[in-house]
Parts: structure tokens; C-alpha cells; sequence
């Protein structure tokens, strides 16, 4: 299984992947809030999935709105 981490924000976004070791298989990727980004997002995800022949697991920030 690999664990991705994404760290979201309006304009971009942070992506970090380990595997079930723990050990760091891309520190830092980050990508646009755009549907490019997104394309780059999702063509990493389907390359690890790939190379590490192995489930990905995605968790997201919770990011509160503050006044």
C-alpha cells in the first residue's frame, strides 16, 4: 500500500507518498488547483501505483475557512 498525503490550498497543492515501511517515495510534488494540475496529480499517482505494483491510499487536510 502506498499512503499519499496532500496538503490543499485555493491556488496549489502539496503531495507527499511513503509506502508501508515508511519509507519516502516522493518528499514533495506540488501541483495547481487547475485541471493541468490535476492531470499531473493523477499521471504521478497512476506512475507509482505502477512501479511500486501496489493500492494507494489518499488522505486530505481539513482545512477550516477562517475569518
Amino acid at each position: 500500500m502506498l499512503f499519499v498525503g496532500i496538503d490543499i490550498a485555493k491556488n496549489k497543492h502539496d503531495m507527499a507518498v511513503i509506502d508501508s515501511k515508511g519509507n519516502i517515495l516522493l518528499k514533495h510534488l506540488n501541483f495547481a488547483n487547475s485541471k493541468e494540475g490535476f492531470d499531473k496529480l493523477h499521471t504521478k499517482l497512476m506512475e507509482l501505483a505502477s512501479s511500486h505494483d501496489s493500492d494507494i491510499c489518499i488522505a486530505l487536510e481539513d482545512t477550516e475557512f477562517m475569518v
